[in-house]
């Protein structure tokens, strides 16, 4: 490597410490060694000198790090003066006193502003890393990870700079079922291993070559949980998935992709699709600053995000979240399945998860978002009916309510969970509870079916923690890095989660770390994190590949999935709306 990539490494290096100790609240660290160092600026130090009156040496440290001169870093020092001469005629009686504390917090208001707007600004002030998670953290425990993914059995690394030797897996038994393997026989099939949970030390294999074989004989003589969809029963044809959501009751998945559609299958039926292109509603009462994005941008769509069904009576609505902010709600009925209902404009940036819940006599919307709020919302008339606050983007939220008690918890991206106290009435009753996690990632949220258990997942993290104390209960091994929208869990007792391009499935009150992993090979290019959904009883499963949106059934799940005539549906006899 030549002496500028040295310099380039070093300077990404330093760049992922500080990043390290932002994260993890040393700021008076972060300061001191932009001073030793007086390379790269910190937003916390710059604003601490206007805040402080330094106004003289904030203008050094900002001129020190500017590499060509903007309209938006002139804004900023006119404003940066401008405060100072106040000030100064101030203390001379030449006007009238001011409050300088607030007026210095507007100062640093405006001038954050004029850094998120200039690209160059921006990019002086926040360094491209990994949004939402620790890089440095994640690129250390990867590098352990690899180092140590033959270790089977040994207890484990406890410190960096000592050499751990891994153990020699044990001797294989089961020579003659391993040898009738066949991963890589087919271009097309589905593999199902059952073993302990190891990382990369598969046990038995099974492959069959049809998306709809039937692949119960296969199994014969295993101890196998059959109540676990799967067999596959429809393979629909979609792509960038970025949200489903099984209907409570009926055979309907929800689904939402990145170009913004809205698509509602019908699985027991035949017929295509309903499904709703992106379209603003109402484009005169969105905010200015929404408008003139969209008209800036020549935007016509907005990718979406997230997707959640309500249900209050007989009443039935779903909604779906934008990246742009907005959330659109539809009225369901099985005669106008897409009947538009209410048009949010809900948080500034993207709206990363929905939930609904009853109060009052009808639903409400609960959403979040990289704005730092988690907002309730009327789902009759669209208006806030109460509204948190938090100190970071928030990312997942995990729902359960029985009769008027309603747990509601909220993770924000850096794996740091959140919750209401929401009163029996349905409004925040009280402070919320904050609990710290060491992951420094973002996290998914997931109640179990009856409400009594919570389960979070993340990098190399899959577990069960005490409801009050957050406090780990049980750990699942063998969970790489899987991603948000990865994990879920079903009424009838299975966790899955989609990593290390299959499906990893516990039986949640199986004492012992056995697991089920199942491999679809269809895809050429089958995701390393697929995206999985449960129907509520656990006879459906939804696993997302590049492509195709399949299907899995157990016995019950067949017979939901019977066609009128009494049929069941083919593979692949879906095509995407149009």
């Amino acid at each position: 490597m030549d002496e500028a990539g040295r310099m380039r490494r070093h300077d990404e290096t330093m760049t992922l410490i500080k990043n390290y100790l932002e994260q993890h609240g040393m700021s008076s660290t972060v300061q001191a060694l932009d001073i030793e160092r007086g390379k790269l600026p910190n937003l916390a130090t710059f604003t601490s000198l206007l805040l402080g009156g330094n106004f003289e040496d904030a203008v050094t440290y900002f001129c020190q790090f500017q590499n060509e001169v903007s309209l938006a870093s002139c804004h900023i020092l006119y404003f940066i003066w401008r405060q100072l001469f106040s000030e100064l005629l101030s203390m001379n009686n030449t006007i009238p006193t001011v409050d300088v504390e607030s007026e210095r917090a507007e100062v640093v208001k405006y001038v954050e502003n004029q850094i998120q707007r200039d690209v160059a600004l921006r990019s002086m002030f926040y360094p491209t890393i990994m949004e939402g998670q620790n890089r440095l953290q994640t690129l250390l425990e990867q590098s352990v990870n690899w180092q140590h993914r033959d270790c089977v059995h040994s207890t484990g690394f406890t410190s960096l700079l000592n050499e751990h030797h891994c153990q020699p897996p044990p001797a294989n038994n089961n020579t003659d079922l391993n040898a009738s393997s066949s991963r890589g026989r087919f271009d097309d099939g589905m593999i199902h291993e059952f073993g302990q949970p190891t990382q990369h030390s598969p046990s038995l294999e099974f492959t069959f070559d049809s998306d709809d074989a039937n692949i119960n004989e296969l199994f014969d003589g295993l101890v196998v949980p059959s109540p676990f969809p799967k067999e596959v029963m429809n393979v629909l044809n979609l792509s960038h998935v970025t949200g489903m959501e099984f209907h409570p009751q009926l055979p309907l998945i929800l689904v939402c992709t990145t170009s913004g559609e809205i698509k509602l299958f019908k699985l027991n039926a035949s017929n295509y699709p309903n499904g709703k292109e992106f379209k603003i509603w109402k484009f005169k009462a969105l905010s200015q600053e929404l408008k003139d994005d969209f008209v800036k941008k020549e935007r016509k769509t907005a990718g979406a995000v997230c997707v959640a069904w309500g249900s209050h009576g007989n009443n039935t609505n779903y909604a779906v979240g934008f990246c742009e902010g907005l959330v659109q709600t539809y009225n369901y009925t099985h005669d106008t399945p897409t009947k538009q209902h209410l048009e949010i404009e809900a948080h500034s940036g993207p709206v990363n998860d929905i939930v609904f819940y009853s109060s009052q006599g009808e639903l409400k919307i609960v959403t979040c978002g990289d704005d730092k709020h988690i907002k309730a919302w009327n789902s009759s008339d669209g208006l806030v009916y109460w509204k948190l606050t938090h100190t970071a983007p928030l990312n997942s939220l995990a729902l359960h309510q029985d009769g008027n008690k309603v747990q509601l918890f909220i993770s924000d991206v850096f794996g740091s969970a959140i919750k209401p106290n929401i009163g029996y009435n349905g409004q925040l009753d009280g402070i919320p509870l904050l609990f710290p996690s060491d992951m420094n990632a973002r996290l998914e949220l997931k109640f179990s079916g009856d409400g009594k258990r919570l389960f979070y997942c993340g990098p190399g993290r899959l577990v069960e923690v005490d409801r009050v104390s957050f406090e780990t209960r049980r750990s699942y091994n063998s969970v790489m890095n899987p991603q948000t929208k990865r994990m879920d869990i079903c009424k009838n007792g299975y966790i899955a989660v989609g990593d290390e391009h299959s499906v990893k499935v516990w039986q949640l009150d199986n004492g012992e770390d056995y697991f089920t992993r199942i491999c679809i090979n269809n895809d050429r290019n089958f995701p390393e994190c697929p995206m999985i959904k449960f129907n509520r009883e656990g006879t459906l499963l939804a696993v997302v590949s590049l492509s195709h949106l399949r299907i899995l059934a157990n016995n019950d799940g067949k017979s939901l999935l019977a066609d009128v005539d009494g049929g069941l549906p083919h593979s692949g006899r879906f095509s995407c709306f149009k």
